[in-house]
């Protein structure tokens, strides 16, 4: 069965994924993935384009936009919501409150969700790369 349509809305969140035919590598080396980084950078400045969040993977994980607005307590999506949170909240300096109203939690879960999601990004070592677009 075909895949609903995306709402199209100002305020909606959308998840964009990009992968290679037969489960192919679409990235040559680190110095192909940089220069893509790059060029989403000056393509999100150019278009005024809001960019929460990205990510570069040899095999790719996603979670829908609809699931992190969800009361789900499943962990990848637990995980992937406080992650969100840490850096719309403290990278990207968003209003919590906004951030809270678009997906549906307390503020104080938003709280909560930004000092996990802080200790998952410090887990991974990739603090320092985030947000360079």
């Amino acid at each position: 069965m075909p895949r609903q349509a995306r709402i199209d809305a100002p305020s909606a969140l959308q998840h964009v994924i990009v992968r290679g035919i037969e489960r192919r590598a679409i990235f040559r080396d680190n110095l192909d993935k940089e220069n893509f980084v790059k060029r989403l950078g000056v393509i999100v400045l150019e278009t005024s384009t809001a960019c929460y969040a990205w990510a570069l993977l040899s095999n790719h994980y996603g979670i829908e936009t609809d699931y992190l607005r969800t009361a789900s307590k499943k962990p990848d999506i637990v995980t992937a919501r406080s992650v969100l949170c840490y850096l719309m909240v403290r990278k990207l300096k968003v209003n919590g409150t906004e951030v809270a109203l678009k997906l549906n939690i307390t503020p104080s879960a938003l709280s909560k969700a930004v000092i996990r999601g802080q200790s998952v990004i410090a887990g991974t070592g990739v603090e320092k790369h985030l947000l360079e677009c």
